[in-house]
C-alpha cells in the first residue's frame, strides 16, 4: 500500500431532537459538506468519550446545553479523495442557538423532520430516517 493513500477522519456528529420534534442543523461554510446542511459536531480530543466530545462540540458551536442519549448509527462517505466516518449522537435539547463559528457555520436552524432543506446531507437524513423508524440507541 503506497504511503500517499488518503486517511480516514473520524467525526462526532450530534442529532439534537427539541421538545417540538425539530431537528438542529447547521448550513456550513467551507470545507467538507460545503454549502450543505449539517449536524453540530467535530473531532473528539485525546481523553474525551464519545458523549462528552459530542457536548463540548454543540456548546462550542451553537451555545446549546443538550443531554446526549447515545449512538444512533454510524455513516461512512468518500467525496473528493476524503473518507469521514460519522458516529451519529442522539441528543435532547432546545434553545436559541447562537453562531460562534461564523467562519465554519452560516446560521444554525431548527427544522420539522418531514421539512428538510434539500441541501441536508444524506448521512443526517438518513440518521432522522431511523431515529423516525424507532432504531435501538446504544448508550455511551
Amino acid at each position: 500500500m503506497s504511503g500517499c493513500q488518503p486517511g480516514t477522519k473520524f467525526s462526532i456528529r450530534v442529532m439534537i431532537v427539541n421538545s417540538q420534534g425539530q431537528v438542529l442543523l447547521g448550513l456550513k461554510k467551507k470545507g467538507y459538506h460545503a454549502s450543505y446542511w449539517i449536524f453540530p459536531g467535530g473531532q473528539i480530543e485525546f481523553g474525551e468519550t464519545v458523549a462528552q466530545c459530542g457536548t463540548r462540540e454543540v456548546w462550542e458551536e451553537s451555545r446549546l446545553q443538550i443531554e446526549i442519549k447515545g449512538l444512533l448509527g454510524i455513516a461512512s462517505e468518500i467525496q473528493n479523495n476524503k473518507h469521514v466516518v460519522f458516529l451519529h449522537l442522539l441528543a435532547s435539547g432546545d434553545g436559541c442557538p447562537q453562531v460562534t463559528e461564523p467562519e465554519e457555520v452560516l446560521e444554525w436552524r431548527w427544522f420539522d423532520t418531514g421539512r428538510l432543506p434539500d441541501k441536508t446531507t444524506l448521512a443526517a437524513r438518513n440518521a432522522i430516517g431511523k431515529y423516525q423508524q424507532g432504531q435501538a440507541i446504544i448508550p455511551v
